[in-house]
């Protein structure tokens, strides 16, 4: 069975809040991740303290009959408040 040409297959939009025991584990995780993914930033900056915030949206969607159809959107957000108080 197959799709409508342009249907949605995936859509997902969403926003994640760490709390104060949330942001310790993810500190924690982060100290010891960071020596094993060395190009990635955001094992370094999860080990300061502060609250995080991760937004998503991403749609999914058939390939439409024609050409120039948007087939694929995604826009992943990361901020870090840094010790409470400085948004980064």
């Amino acid at each position: 069975q197959g799709f409508e040409p342009g249907a949605s297959l995936l859509a997902i939009d969403g926003k994640i809040q760490t709390r104060f025991l949330g942001d310790v584990a993810f500190s924690a995780l982060s100290y010891y991740a960071a020596p094993f993914f060395p190009l990635s930033r955001i094992f370094k900056v999860g080990i300061l303290p502060g609250k995080n915030e991760f937004n998503a949206n991403i749609n999914l969607h058939a390939i439409g009959n024609g050409g120039g159809n948007q087939v694929y959107y995604c826009d992943i957000n990361y901020k870090k408040k840094l010790f409470y108080l400085i948004l980064m």
